[in-house]
């Protein structure tokens, strides 16, 4: 009856230990989704402005192009003019603005805004051309336009991916169940071979 006792006592701590190792190790592994599987989106922002006073803003708690990175832009437009083929043309300039921010240049835009001072020299020049212009095209004259980017690190919201955070726990706590279980089973496996080797030298014994 004892050793019966014993053997069902053994059964059952290796249940306990299997299922005490396994809540551990999965509230443990809970912690750590909870950190990894959660990531910080700043406020990214896009201010879009030109020399006829329109100027227009976004902002957003995710990149505006997560493919490719975005550029800040500042073009200058001339006038249209009548070539004498009948079809007009206009040159344009872009500059290079990566390192502007809207709040260094915007005090700068007006009429007597010196381009050349802020963002020297063009980085490409072409012409374009067309065959057709409306009157609103050919009456707004020479004007400029420029799109700055920025992201605000003081503002960010926190975003969880809850769907990745249960496929990591599912197959982790799957792990762990199958590791413990086989340390078990070699455990009790273990525990046959010294019983098997003790009844040989218990009957070795009464041989003699």
């Amino acid at each position: 009856m004892k050793t019966i006792r014993k053997l069902k006592n053994r059964k059952l701590n290796s249940k306990r230990v299997l299922g005490l190792a396994s809540l551990i190790l999965t509230s443990t592994m809970v912690v750590a989704c909870d950190e990894r599987m959660a990531r910080k989106e700043y406020e990214c922002n896009r201010i879009e402005f030109s020399s006829d006073g329109i100027s227009r803003e976004a902002r957003q708690y995710r990149p505006f192009n997560s493919e490719e990175s975005i550029n800040n832009s500042f073009i200058e437009y001339s006038a249209w003019e009548l070539r004498d083929d009948g079809r007009y043309q206009r040159e344009i300039k872009e500059y290079d603005a990566a390192e502007v921010t809207y709040e260094e240049i915007r005090p700068l835009l007006d009429k007597d805004f010196n381009i050349s001072e802020v963002f020297g020299k063009p980085t490409k020049i072409y012409f374009e051309v067309s065959d057709t212009l409306s009157d609103e095209e050919i009456q707004r004259g020479a004007y400029y336009e420029g799109t700055i980017y920025s992201v605000n690190t003081d503002k960010y919201v926190i975003v969880k991916e809850p769907m990745k955070h249960v496929g990591i726990l599912i197959v982790s706590g799957g792990t762990v169940t199958i590791g413990l279980a086989s340390l078990i089973a070699w455990e009790k496996y273990n525990e046959k071979i010294n019983k098997e080797q003790e009844k040989k030298l218990t009957l070795k014994k009464r041989d003699n």
